[in-house]
């Protein structure tokens, strides 16, 4: 989102698109960086960030780290469930692995 800008919100399917329900904080370390958690949200939920940045200038941009987005000329990012199943167990508990 960038460290100019001075509110991000998130705004989906799952709020309506109000574009003020669901605010986003600025790390503490000052990297740019906006985070939160929205509990609920199942995966294939169409969302964007509303940015409010310098000037009080007004967009709505689409996630850059999204693994899925809807297709052209639509833009929204997609949710997704990322999680995977490792089979490593076995890997795991050699020796040469184990945390001391």
């Amino acid at each position: 989102m960038g460290p100019s800008a001075k509110f991000v919100f998130v705004t989906g399917n799952f709020n309506d698109w109000n574009k003020l329900s669901h605010p986003l904080t600025a790390r503490w370390d000052n990297s740019g960086i906006w985070e939160g958690f929205i509990p609920h949200i199942s995966h294939g939920e169409l969302y964007k960030y509303h940015i409010v940045g310098p000037n009080n200038r007004i967009v709505d941009k689409g996630d850059p780290f999204a693994n899925f987005w809807e297709l052209k000329p639509l833009t929204a990012s997609i949710t997704w469930d990322l999680q995977y199943e490792w089979n490593d167990s076995e890997w795991m508990q050699k020796e040469h692995f184990t945390m001391h």
